[in-house]
C-alpha cells in the first residue's frame, strides 16, 4: 500500500497536528498487483498510534476502482492527537468477506503527526 497526495507520499507520510488537508490517498495492492475495488462494498482506512490508544477509522471514497485507489478526507479531530500511527486499510466485499491492506504488520506505512508549533492558534 502507498499513501500519496500533494505533500502525503509514499510509505512515510508526515501531517502537523490539527491540519486537515491534503487528503490521503492509498493505491491498494497485493503480490498480483492492484486490487481491483469494483466489487467492494466499503473501503475503510484504519490508524493506530504507537505511543498512544489512539483509534482513527472512517470510509474512504474511490478514486479509481481499477487501479485500487482510495481517498480518505480527514474530520476535524483525525490529526488532533500527535503521535506515530500504523496504517491499514479494510475492505468489505459485497459477498461480505472482508480483505486488510497490508496484511502483515512489518509492511504497515506510517503516518507521524507532529506537535503545531502553536497549537492553540487554530482555537
Amino acid at each position: 500500500m502507498q499513501a500519496y497526495s500533494s505533500t502525503l507520499e509514499l510509505d512515510r507520510a508526515v501531517m502537523k497536528q490539527n491540519d486537515t488537508f491534503p487528503p490521503m490517498v492509498v493505491l491498494l495492492e497485493d503480490s498480483n498487483g492492484p486490487i481491483d475495488l469494483t466489487g467492494a462494498q466499503s473501503v475503510t482506512l484504519v490508524l493506530k498510534g504507537n505511543q498512544t490508544s489512539t483509534l482513527v477509522t472512517g470510509p474512504c471514497t474511490t478514486e479509481n476502482m481499477h487501479a485500487g485507489a482510495a481517498q480518505y478526507a480527514w474530520g476535524a479531530s483525525d490529526t488532533d492527537t500527535p503521535d506515530t500511527y500504523q496504517v491499514e486499510v479494510e475492505i468489505l466485499w459485497g459477498t461480505g468477506s472482508r480483505q486488510t491492506v497490508p496484511n502483515a504488520y512489518a509492511s504497515n506505512p506510517v503516518l507521524a503527526i507532529v506537535q503545531q508549533l502553536n497549537p492553540g492558534a487554530d482555537q
